[in-house]
């Protein structure tokens, strides 16, 4: 953070600069003056570390293609960050025995095959056959 600046995206480009304004200690906005634009944020949880307030977990919406989300922002002591953006949720069930795992999605095929977790990152089985890898955060 640099005064009121975070630089929240580094591209090939160059940086991007948005302007974070605070709105209380557990509410703050990401306002890009140049693109009319704002994201509101909303703290979830408590506040971890007074010299760096925005590190946390923060909830708010955000617009794509056409649609609104809800979506969660996770600011890390590093700088980095990791937006989560909800854009469909499916409930189901799991069971495992060994390296097996069975996994059921209403409406979708059973998953059944070996996982692996290496470290932070988790791979599935899924329904073509290969496996689909989550690292964890």
């Amino acid at each position: 953070m640099i005064g009121t600046d975070t630089i929240l995206l580094q591209s090939k480009k160059g940086q991007e600069k948005q302007e974070l304004e605070w709105d209380g200690r557990d509410r703050a906005r990401i306002e890009d003056e140049a693109a009319g634009k704002s994201i509101e944020l909303v703290r979830l949880g408590k506040l971890s570390d007074p010299k760096n307030p925005l590190t946390g977990e923060w909830s708010t919406t955000l617009a794509w293609n056409g649609g609104k989300y809800p979506a969660r922002a996770v600011f890390l002591p590093d700088g980095m960050v990791i937006w989560i953006v909800t854009l469909r949720t499916e409930h189901g069930r799991y069971s495992v025995q060994g390296e097996s795992i069975r996994l059921e999605i209403a409406g979708r095929p059973t998953v059944q095959g070996t996982f692996a977790l290496a470290g932070d990152r988790l791979t599935l089985p899924n329904p073509k056959g290969a496996g689909s890898s989550f690292d964890r955060f």
